[in-house]
């Protein structure tokens, strides 16, 4: 039997009742599914953002003899969120990820907002001001607020919820 991460579950290499689609409806009949669409919203994000801008990698993936993968998140401190576009952006794409990171704030990061993660206000202040004020809208800016949510679902809701699956 393969042994389950919390990282695997989040990059999609678990199935079944260990699948990130029954952990979303264990997190939405605890009414705490607010990190994991962050998550999620996040990821996509990076995904299509990371293919303009310079990008470190969310996950140290090793492969083991049996070949079993295991993920570690990315230290922050490899993050330099302020690299330069690898291509030039078109105002088109700059105001959809601007909209896109105007979302997230919104329904995620911004104080009071209705599906507010637990990020600390010294995050949250800086991402809005990364977005909001100095238009960064490279992918990385939002890591922090990343870890936070990884944090919280790792040590809370993916505890709870496999002592639910048992």
């Amino acid at each position: 039997m393969s042994k389950y991460t919390f990282a695997n579950l989040l990059n999609g290499e678990t199935s079944g009742k260990m699948s990130l689609e029954t952990f979303m409806d264990y997190l939405k009949k605890e009414h705490a599914e607010e990190n994991l669409e962050f998550w999620l919203e996040a990821v996509k994000y990076r995904e299509e953002a990371g293919k303009f801008f310079q990008c470190q990698s969310l996950w140290i993936k090793k492969v083991d003899e049996n070949n079993h993968s295991t993920y570690q998140m990315t230290p922050l401190s490899s993050f330099s969120p302020n690299l330069p576009e690898t291509t030039e952006i078109s105002s088109d794409l700059k105001v959809k990820f601007e909209n896109t990171l105007e979302k997230i704030l919104k329904n995620y990061i911004v104080p009071g907002s209705d599906k507010e993660i637990g990020v600390p206000a010294s995050i949250s202040k800086k991402l809005i001001e990364e977005v909001r004020t100095k238009k960064n809208f490279n992918p990385d800016i939002l890591k922090q607020s990343m870890d936070v949510a990884y944090e919280n679902m790792k040590n809370n809701s993916y505890l709870s919820y496999t002592k639910a699956m048992k």
